[in-house]
């Protein structure tokens, strides 16, 4: 028997209704138990999507004894999950009435776990899933304006790229540190993003970086005459020296890791072209 992990995202129905009562919410939690909590279901789903891939990966002889052994963790998760959605139930009603429970207890819960264990930890994905896209639309909702068209525009360009064929584990990457960034994790985001800047700076001639932007110019892979983009490039070059590298004091501020992020997907049409040259 073999299992499988659903992805599921919000309807819009429930994003409405949920935004329609944004600025309750916003009054009730502070920025720091918001990440709490994100940090917390997210630990939920993925301890949750590594005893599936065991399940999945496990032989039909094997799995019977498998699901036994891991029975107690099972258990554990299932509590921590029906936990997390009372507290979300009693604090922030507008999200937890929309995460699915799982209403068994005791011998029931245990024979559930032990016949058809994957459709209890899909619910339980599916919960998870909801919790955190509902908190990161509260953390987002407290950009500045100004910053939210800023990352929209890199999603877009983002977008873009992939469909031109850029590398699916750049996108993904890229991807990663556009979610944090809307989460306000600027540090996270840096780092992200530095993991591209990092990736493609490897894949360019020369020694220092005034040696790589000038051969991208040199090779007509940037605009000679966009110094815009060249001082964008160096600059992105010693943040994320700064930020992935060297410095364990250094923390960005919102512009820097927005200038990580640009730099990142500027880098990343750079790598589209060095493929294609």
């Amino acid at each position: 028997m073999k299992y499988s992990i659903c992805n599921t995202f919000i309807t819009l129905p429930i994003i409405l209704i949920f935004l329609a009562k944004l600025d309750t919410l916003m009054s009730e939690l502070s920025e720091a138990e918001i990440k709490a909590l994100i940090a917390k279901v997210r630990s939920i789903k993925e301890q949750v999507a590594g005893i599936l891939k065991s399940l999945y990966s496990a032989s039909d002889v094997t799995e019977i004894l498998l699901t036994r052994v891991l029975l107690a963790d099972m258990k554990e998760l299932v509590k921590a999950y029906n936990d997390t959605r009372n507290y979300f139930l009693g604090k922030i009603f507008d999200i937890g009435q929309h995460m699915p429970a799982i209403d068994l207890y005791g011998k029931n819960l245990d024979l559930a776990l032990e016949s058809h264990p994957s459709s209890i930890f899909r619910t339980i994905i599916i919960g998870c899933n909801i919790a955190e896209e509902g908190l990161k639309a509260l953390l987002k909702s407290r950009l500045e304006p100004e910053v939210l068209d800023r990352l929209e525009s890199y999603r877009k360009e983002l977008e873009k790229l992939e469909e031109e064929g850029l590398d699916i584990n750049v996108v993904k990457t890229l991807r990663a540190a556009l979610t944090e960034a809307e989460c306000g994790h600027w540090l996270a985001s840096a780092i992200i993003s530095s993991r591209v800047v990092d990736y493609v700076r490897d894949k360019i001639n020369g020694e220092k970086d005034e040696d790589k932007v000038k051969f991208l110019v040199d090779n007509n892979i940037i605009p000679r005459k966009d110094k815009k983009l060249q001082e964008l490039l160096l600059r992105t070059l010693k943040l994320h020296r700064n930020f992935l590298v060297h410095r364990v004091d250094t923390f960005p501020e919102v512009d820097e890791a927005l200038v990580m992020l640009g730099g990142a997907l500027s880098f990343a049409k750079i790598l589209l072209k060095l493929k294609s040259s």
